[in-house]
């Protein structure tokens, strides 16, 4: 993996946003950043940005995110039906609705850190996060804190072996960026990467340690504007999609939700269904 630099990318403020404006302009392969409360993560990574998400589309269009979180909130995992804790993929205009009303704010500050890449391989890039993240299903979060202590001072403490029976949060982003061939898997150990690292990534890595695409050397800062109140009632309990389907093809929203909430424009609260799921 190439060293970090000193050079800070470029830190562009455009203002606030909705939700769905912030959805609209993500695609996969870019890293989205969220600001939180908590001052031990903020003090660990040495950032501001406590939690980071790495952004893939379903084939009809859905932004969604696959993260690792410690505490289930009431994002719902797509793959299992789930709302539960550790490895997970979600839609974001949910996942960004849920963290603005755990915070108890109307705005949300989000960073944004693109792919640049051709439309092939942005298609590439999506199949395999997607891949990826059926692979990671129900994967728990990271056991061992001091592993997360250990990818920050891995100069001073030594690197951490490469392990993924749980995931924290950079953690799985830099799994997937290796998993999707962003960066060559030989330039990436995704266990010893932080948040810092991922918010670098025009810098992380080097030019020849790139293999689909690169990602941008600026910065994007905004505020997304949470959709306010709680989650929409009325809702029946989900229906986790089938363990295993050979073959899969597809991956979409269930007929039901695309019809009931256009893409990026209102949490659509299903779950992927698995006659929808795996063609």
């Amino acid at each position: 993996m190439g060293c970090t630099t000193s050079t800070v990318q470029a830190q562009i403020d455009v203002g606030e946003h909705t939700v769905a404006e912030v959805c609209s302009v993500l695609d996969s392969g870019d890293l989205l950043f969220v600001a939180g409360d908590n001052q031990v993560v903020r003090w660990a990574t040495w950032s501001d940005w406590t939690h980071v998400l790495l952004v893939v589309r379903t084939d009809d269009g859905h932004a969604c995110g696959l993260e690792a979180v410690r505490c289930a909130d009431g994002s719902l995992d797509l793959l299992t039906g789930q709302r539960r804790a550790g490895a997970r993929l979600v839609a974001l205009n949910e996942r960004l609705h849920c963290a603005g009303v755990a915070l108890g704010r109307g705005v949300l500050r989000l960073c944004i850190v693109k792919l640049y890449c051709t439309d092939d391989e942005r298609r590439l890039v999506r199949r395999r996060l997607l891949e990826f993240a059926e692979d990671v299903r129900a994967v728990p979060y990271e056991r061992n804190w001091w592993s997360m202590v250990r990818a920050q001072f891995a100069s001073l403490l030594g690197p951490n072996a490469h392990d993924t029976s749980s995931y924290f949060c950079s953690e799985i982003v830099a799994e997937g960026i290796a998993r999707a061939g962003i960066v060559r898997s030989d330039a990436i150990v995704s266990s010893c990467i932080t948040p810092r690292m991922l918010l670098e990534a025009g810098h992380t890595w080097r030019a020849d340690e790139y293999a689909l695409g690169r990602y941008g050397d600026e910065q994007v800062t905004l505020g997304a504007l949470t959709l306010g109140g709680g989650r929409a009632g009325g809702h029946a309990a989900p229906r986790p999609p089938a363990a295993s389907a050979p073959g899969a093809r597809t991956w979409r929203l269930s007929s039901a939700a695309a019809a009931a909430a256009p893409p990026d424009v209102a949490p659509p609260y299903d779950y992927l269904d698995a006659d929808d799921l795996f063609l």
